[in-house]
């Protein structure tokens, strides 16, 4: 009976903010079913770790990270000029930032590889060479 009555206290805040933030062309119904469906299936899944073994979440994310890492390395072609700059590739995204003068924990990399947008004018990022094509 609790869980019915948040249900309904749930919809009336949704339908709110529907009906506030955005303009809706769908049948406001259909969107909040859409919505509670979509958690359903987040709470259906299992939890990446074990919430009730008292382990601080740092560590439960950090333990999760290290076991789901990727087998791959994270080779990073660096480019200045249309030229392969000097010690390229990189075997891993924190020796270009190293490289680039930034934190080894710099997102940059993350940002720029493979999208063809200059970094400060003047460094592409890659994770595969490029062909002379794609160099300008």
């Amino acid at each position: 009976m609790r869980y019915i009555r948040k249900i309904g206290k749930t919809k009336k805040i949704l339908t709110r903010f529907i009906l506030t933030s955005r303009r809706s062309t769908g049948n406001l119904d259909d969107i909040i079913e859409g919505i509670f469906e979509r958690y359903k299936l987040i709470l259906a899944k299992d939890p990446p770790f074990d919430v009730e073994s008292n382990i601080p979440h740092v560590d439960n994310v950090r333990a999760f990270s290290i076991a789901n890492r990727s087998e791959r390395p994270n080779t990073v072609y660096l480019y200045a000029d249309g030229n392969l700059v000097e010690g390229s590739p990189f075997a891993s995204y924190s020796a270009t930032h190293k490289w680039l003068g930034l934190k080894t924990t710099s997102n940059t990399c993350n940002r720029y590889i493979d999208t063809n947008r200059l970094y400060k004018n003047k460094y592409i990022i890659s994770s595969r060479p490029l062909d002379s094509e794609s160099k300008g």
